[in-house]
């Protein structure tokens, strides 16, 4: 089992820590083996939150992680354990173990039998960094979710609070154009790198309740490098409650029909999340009808030229990059929602953002 192999592996590390008054590791030698600590203690709460219900991806990512977790612990356990238990005041023993922490903490250059040691430590980073991914595109899929679902104003203003860090500014900016004077339809790109709050800033407008008594409709749908047309149009039905039973079976032109039939002489807010490509606008562009009515499209990119071939007259809103702070902050409110992180990750995830 994944999870019983890392608190194995999580016991060792504490184990070498506890040695430190005979191993004189220096700050950042001991910091390195703290922030592996951190990494195993996270992977951790992710199987804890994930691991029941998270199909094949979290499947998948299990698999990794006890064998990455098992291989760590054999190769430590076989290079340090044998010559301890036969020889454990030997200054040999003390040697190897020293420089096992300097392949843990990649304080020396990987060689001979270290090089096993960094190739399963760097499996474990990559591990973290799909582990984060998921659970960013988990919280996405539970905002369509919402998005398709009966909620009340009260629950949309407490979500339109969520992880706004850093953004303030931005949310005032955006609310203005959404909510502006001019009567034809404008597509307006928020625009920036991966994870600095994109989503995140649509979502707040999406959820604003006040915007309720402004448009019509409001309906969203995220677009992703390997989209289909078919899903964005079932996915924006169902988030206008349109979809009913026998439409999946539909062709894409009587669903584009359905979605153009709905939205036409109506104020309607669109948020298309996460787009890629020229093609993917083209491919969705004609399904909102321009009723010179004030209905906007608000669109989220990571590429200017995408924000500008969608609506060349709207200016491209370019989101800052976040302070360390504002960094920290953001991250600790997307791992752990509505909690303090925990005081083992704290080094690590600081380190992160």
């Amino acid at each position: 089992m994944a999870y019983v192999a890392l608190i194995s592996l999580g016991q060792i590390l504490e184990q070498i820590l506890n040695l430190d008054e005979y191993l004189s590791m220096s700050l950042l030698e001991e910091q390195k083996v703290k922030d592996l600590r951190g990494n195993i203690a996270f992977i951790q709460i992710f199987l804890e939150e994930y691991s029941q219900n998270g199909g094949e991806a979290v499947h998948s990512l299990e698999i990794r992680i006890r064998d990455a977790a098992h291989k760590a612990e054999d190769i430590i356990e076989s290079r340090i354990s044998n010559q301890f238990v036969s020889e454990p005041t030997s200054p040999g023993a003390w040697r190897l173990l020293k420089q096992m922490i300097s392949a843990l903490t990649n304080m020396i250059p990987a060689r001979h039998h270290n090089q096993d040691l960094q190739l399963v430590l760097r499996e474990i980073d990559l591990i973290v960094e799909e582990v984060m991914m998921y659970m960013n595109s988990c919280r996405v899929y539970d905002w369509q979710r919402s998005a398709a679902s009966p909620i009340s104003s009260s629950q949309r203003a407490d979500s339109s609070k969520v992880r706004m860090v850093g953004l303030d500014d931005d949310l005032i900016q955006i609310k203005a154009r959404v909510c502006g004077e001019s009567s034809k339809l404008e597509t307006i790109s928020i625009v920036g790198m991966g994870g600095i709050g994109k989503t995140t800033l649509a979502k707040s407008i999406f959820d604003d309740p006040s915007l309720g008594y402004y448009f019509d409709i409001r309906a969203c749908t995220t677009v992703s490098q390997n989209y289909r047309v078919r899903d964005i149009l079932l996915g924006l039905l169902g988030s206008i409650k349109m979809l009913d039973d026998g439409m999946d079976q539909e062709s894409n032109t009587k669903l584009a029909e359905r979605l153009h039939k709905c939205l036409k002489s109506r104020r309607y807010l669109i948020v298309v999340d996460d787009m890629w490509d020229n093609k993917a606008w083209d491919d969705m562009r004609l399904f909102f009808p321009d009723d010179d009515n004030g209905s906007r499209v608000l669109l989220t990119t990571r590429l200017s030229e995408v924000a500008v071939y969608a609506d060349s007259c709207s200016p491209i809103h370019q989101l800052r990059l976040l302070d360390q702070y504002q960094s920290w902050i953001l991250l600790t409110e997307i791992l752990f929602p509505g909690k303090s992180c925990p005081p083992e990750l704290e080094n690590m995830g600081k380190k992160i953002a």
